[in-house]
């Protein structure tokens, strides 16, 4: 979602459709989208199929590669929502945002 000043939604662009497993994301596409529209912020909101408001460690760092292209493009990432059946995961409330990169690497390591 591309946000005005206000943070108010000025627009809704569907960047990626994904598979039962797995959504490819460009930080490219992301912020092609935001500067098109004049944002002054954004913010990511996807689903998991299967109802999960857990979030994988493939989504904490892509969330973590948007947030710090956002930084250099001064047009920063506010949130990052998933959404399950009938609630939602915010990143950002759960201080998932803006990491350090020895804090990201705790979240992502791979067993």
């Amino acid at each position: 979602m591309c946000l005005n000043s206000c943070n108010k939604v000025i627009s809704k662009n569907l960047i990626s459709i994904g598979t039962n497993k797995e959504a490819l994301l460009s930080g490219r596409e992301v912020y092609i989208k935001a500067l098109e529209k004049g944002a002054s912020s954004i913010a990511l909101v996807h689903n998991h199929p299967t109802g999960s408001l857990e979030a994988s460690p493939d989504d904490i760092a892509t969330t973590q590669k948007i947030a710090e292209i956002g930084q250099y493009l001064n047009l920063p990432l506010l949130d990052h929502l998933i959404i399950g059946k009938n609630d939602f995961f915010s990143m950002k409330m759960a201080g998932l945002l803006n990491l350090d990169r020895k804090e990201v690497s705790k979240y992502t390591k791979k067993s």
